[in-house]
């Protein structure tokens, strides 16, 4: 049994494998809010020199908007179209073509998303989903910049971030990051 200082007194804690406690009460616990409810509500923080990201940007927002009627489910599917196979999304279908790279007033997925129409408007009003603007932009600049797919983020190899930080700044951080 240690004994360790918290709030200015000292009492007896022990340590397991889930954390560190100070008798019955942890000394630490992980937040019960704060958190964003999905991976993408930091939308809006995705920056213009940012290059855009399929499995991160796009795929996020595909899957939660449009793969309830446009995905596996054939009993479920509408207008015979797939957002899950690249080639079904940028094919002709009865519409127009979905995705048409580098041409996004072209494509039927964008002028679907920005429509007015309500019978036009995807993901369809009674769906509870809807697009912010931050990621309609982000479809568009997807489409504009080639629509370049990709697959799920965990069948992408791990790749090392190069670090940014100049030396003198951090520089503990940058060394200690640079030993592995």
């Amino acid at each position: 049994m240690k004994h360790v200082q918290t709030c200015g007194r000292w009492a007896p804690c022990t340590v397991l494998n889930i954390g560190l406690y100070v008798g019955l009460r942890p000394v630490f616990t992980l937040p019960q809010r704060g958190f964003p409810k999905s991976r993408r509500s930091f939308d809006s923080l995705i920056l213009a020199a940012d290059a855009l990201q399929f499995s991160r940007d796009i795929l996020p927002l595909l899957s939660t908007n449009c793969d309830a009627c446009h995905g596996l489910d054939e009993t479920k599917r509408m207008a015979n179209l797939r957002f899950d196979i690249e080639a079904d999304a940028k094919t002709e279908h009865d519409s127009g073509v979905p995705i048409v790279p580098g041409k996004p007033d072209e494509s039927t997925l964008i002028q679907c998303i920005t429509s007015t129409d309500l019978d036009v408007l995807m993901p369809p009003p009674d769906s509870h989903n809807d697009l912010k603007p931050a990621q309609i932009e982000t479809l568009r600049r997807w489409v504009t910049e080639g629509g370049a797919w990709g697959r799920h983020w965990s069948f992408e190899p791990v790749e090392r971030p190069q670090l940014s930080v100049p030396m003198g700044e951090l520089s503990i951080e940058v060394s200690v990051c640079e030993r592995g």
